[in-house]
Formats: structure tokens, sequence, C-alpha cells
């Protein structure tokens, strides 16, 4: 990090970075240039390739027209309305949360949080895919996920694996390649049956009565102007891309605001101060069972957690859950004034960017005043991306923040 930092001070807007002898890139790190690479809907570098026999064609990893008629699909799945039922999933699954910590607290026992964290915004994204309520430790198809999430961190610093053909003959390729047949297997079986129900329904009683509009009732419900719909295999691909990048990144996320909270305490306080905190902290003394707290904070109250919204934005500027977004030129690329070829690699890197002295200045210090309302009126629109930007930014960036403000709420309350 040392050496990136002083990178950055030397070439602030870019520098060029070789990955061995053969393979080079250009690494952005100025809003400006950032601009000029996200605004276009160029696809993925050649490295995101290692996600393809498990996350298939998804939204991840499409390009063009595919990319354009998928985007289009999959927005209605993150509306306002579809959002708001999954405030209570939020509140119950911290409640398991909570109680595994207790017992850690009680025993005075230490625990690596994150992995907690890990599992608790996956068992979240299961609910909110599937409508699952599944043992997290347990249960096969999250086993599997999980792993498979930790097998892909180790391959991305394994540069000789990056080549499918090496890695499937290594153990952990071989590994890699069971668990998403059984993934895929358990994904195609969930579908099957829930296009038989949907079927035995009727769409128009979906979403009514007990059952709220899951990922997957919105997924199999589509239909781009033509009248046509996702096929399986479409489908299977954008709920594992779901699962891919919606934990992992949502629990970094979370796992680095309570660092830096906990590292400032002062600031712990404001949060710990706004009003609706004091009202849930109210709520909470009169509680007799930890039940009662799973209806009390709805979505109406996350959007007043103001203070909490600028310290979780703070934590991720400073700790982005995706340090570097890769884009490959498909065509001769302008980026200002210069001409790059087809075929360019160039890395947007979200944490030099955001310790970039000339747009943030020389003070690295945690300071959540440095997003407040009046400040981020100044602020360069492509200066904070810790969920990208551009016509590819993060689909469920709404969905991953709600989720942030409600567990790290829900924590803070009870500690």
């Amino acid at each position: 990090l040392e050496q990136m930092i002083e990178l950055v001070q030397r070439y602030p807007r870019c520098y060029q970075q070789w990955i061995g002898p053969f393979r080079g890139c250009l690494m952005v790190v100025h809003p400006e240039l950032a601009k000029e690479v996200l605004k276009t809907i160029e696809p993925k570098s050649r490295v995101y390739e290692y996600l393809r026999p498990w996350l298939g064609d998804g939204l991840l990893l499409s390009k063009d027209e595919k990319w354009r008629r998928n985007r289009r699909l999959l927005t209605p799945a993150f509306h306002f309305e579809i959002l708001r039922p999954y405030v209570r999933i939020y509140n119950r699954a911290t409640d398991v949360f909570l109680e595994k910590m207790s017992s850690f607290a009680e025993k005075g026992e230490a625990a690596e949080i994150t992995k907690h964290l890990s599992l608790l915004t996956l068992d979240i994204i299961l609910q909110c895919a599937f409508s699952h309520n599944i043992d997290c430790q347990r249960h096969p198809y999250v086993g599997a996920v999980y792993a498979l999430c930790q097998l892909i961190m180790s391959r991305v610093g394994t540069p000789w694996m990056h080549l499918w053909p090496m890695y499937r003959l290594t153990a952990e390729g071989r590994k890699f390649v069971r668990l998403y047949n059984l993934v895929h297997q358990q994904a195609d079986d969930i579908i099957k049956e829930r296009r038989e129900v949907l079927v035995s329904e009727g769409r128009e009683k979906m979403g009514r009565g007990s059952r709220y509009l899951d990922f997957l009732d919105i997924l199999l419900t589509a239909r781009d102007p033509d009248g046509e719909g996702l096929t399986d295999d479409e489908i299977r691909a954008e709920v594992d891309t779901f699962l891919f990048e919606g934990h992992d990144t949502t629990a970094s996320g979370i796992s680095w605001s309570l660092y830096c909270l906990a590292k400032h305490p002062g600031h712990q306080d404001r949060v710990r101060e706004e009003e609706n905190v004091r009202k849930l902290l109210r709520a909470q003394a009169q509680a007799q069972v930890v039940a009662f707290l799973v209806t009390f904070l709805k979505l109406q109250d996350i959007s007043k957690l103001k203070y909490l919204a600028m310290c979780m934005k703070e934590a991720m500027r400073l700790y982005p859950p995706v340090p570097i977004v890769s884009r490959r030129t498909t065509r001769d690329f302008d980026l200002m004034g210069h001409r790059l070829p087809a075929g360019a690699t160039l890395n947007i890197n979200t944490w030099c960017l955001h310790h970039n002295s000339t747009v943030w200045g020389e003070d690295f210090m945690y300071k959540p005043d440095r997003f407040s309302s009046e400040n981020m009126k100044k602020m360069d629109a492509y200066a904070f991306i810790p969920f990208s930007a551009g016509p590819r930014n993060c689909i469920g960036q709404n969905f991953a923040l709600n989720e942030e403000k409600v567990v790290i709420a829900r924590i803070l309350h009870r500690y």
C-alpha cells in the first residue's frame, strides 16, 4: 500500500503497471480519467474470465447488447418497493448474528467477526434471492458458495492459475469444478420448482399474501419489449452473480465500518445520538424479547440515519470493498487526448483514487464530515466510487447500503 501511495504521489492521474514481462495495464487513479473509462460500457478485462465457469454470462461478465438487455430486465428487481420487505429479512438475520456474538461475549471469547458477517450477509442474500430461510452453517449450497468465493480469492493472487486449462488440473481447480456443478444443480432445481409455483399461482397473485416478491420472482417474470424472457441458464447466471457480488463485498463494508467506529469512539457516540438511534435504544430497553426488534427498523427509518451513512461512506473511501475495477477496450480508445489501441487493459484503482492527495488532500484520517450534504455538493461525481460508476455501476448498491445500515445500527444498539 505504501508503494501505491508513492506511485499516486508521483503520477496523480495514471501510471503503467506490468503483470509479468508480457501483460501491461494502465492504472487510473484520478476522477477525470476514471470518468472517461466508466462512462462507457466497455466489458470487463480478461482477468474476470476465471469467474465464467461459475457465473456464466451474467450481468458482471456480459457485454454489448446482451448486457443492455439484461440490465433493463434486472433493474425492476432493485426498485424501492421491491426492497421494502427485505428490511424485515435484514433485521431477522441480524438477530441470529447478535445471538452468536452474545454467546462469545458471555464466555469472554474473541471472535473473528468478518467470517460471521460473511455468513450473515450470505444468509440475507439467499433469503432475498430465493425466499429460502436456511441454516447458513450447515446447508451444502451455502457451504459451496462460500467455498467458491474463497477459491476465487485465492486464485486472484496466483497469476499462473488464471489459465483455465492449467487451473482445472490442480486440486483447487478440481474442487472448484465440483462445487460449481453442485451450485448449478441446486440453483436449477430451485428455478424449476419456482417456475411451477408461478404457473400454478398465476402471475397476478405474486407478491400478495404472506410471500414477498424475491429476486427469482422478478427474473422469472421479466420480459423485454418483444415479450421474451430470460432462459433458465440466464436466470441461474444472474442469481449466481448476485450471490457472488453481494455477500462478501457487503461483509467487507460492514467490517471496515465497525473497525473505523471502534477506532474512533467519538464518531460512534455521534451515530448513537441520532434521533432514530435513540428511539431504537428506547425500544430495546423496553423489549422483553429480541423478536420485538424485528419490525422496528423500517425502510423509512434507514434514510434518516444521516451520520451513520457519512461514517459508512468514509470507511468505504478508506477501505473500498472492491479496490480495482478492470475494463478492456474493444476499440481504439481516446483517454484525455492519448490514443489507446483496442484490447488495452484499463484498471480503475479505487483504493488509489480514494487516497489521491490531489483529490482528498494530504490528510488521510477518518473524517465522516467529508460526506456531509454540503461537501457532497462540491465533490466530483467520480471521486468516490465504491460501487463503481457510470452505466455499469453496481445495480444492487441501494440493497447493499440499506443492509449495511440495518446491521451496523443494530450492532451499535446492542453493544
